[in-house]
């Protein structure tokens, strides 16, 4: 499930991971290569790491793993920013 501005989604968990993962992805390195010259030596050796085995299921995996254990101890700030929304239209 997730919020996708308006109101809730229910979306097979695995599938929204798989996009957010493919999306963001494609963004981050994107500004990588923007900000190369930038970026120390360890910051780029992990990141081109990541854009090496991010299609290995393993890895894709942990990052999945990752992901809901961080969407779930963050689950309340969707519901403040749903309630400063609420909030916002009773006053206005």
């Amino acid at each position: 499930m997730f919020f996708n501005g308006n109101k809730w989604i229910i979306q097979n968990k695995n599938d929204l991971l798989t996009d957010l993962i493919d999306t963001k992805t494609d963004h981050l390195e994107t500004k990588f290569y923007e900000i190369i010259d930038e970026l120390p030596k360890s910051i780029k050796d992990k990141f081109t790491e990541f854009l090496d085995t991010n299609d290995q299921d393993n890895y894709l995996n942990m990052i999945k793993e990752e992901l809901k254990m961080m969407l779930y101890n963050k689950k309340d700030i969707p519901m403040k920013i749903i309630k400063e929304n609420d909030k916002a239209l009773i006053y206005n």
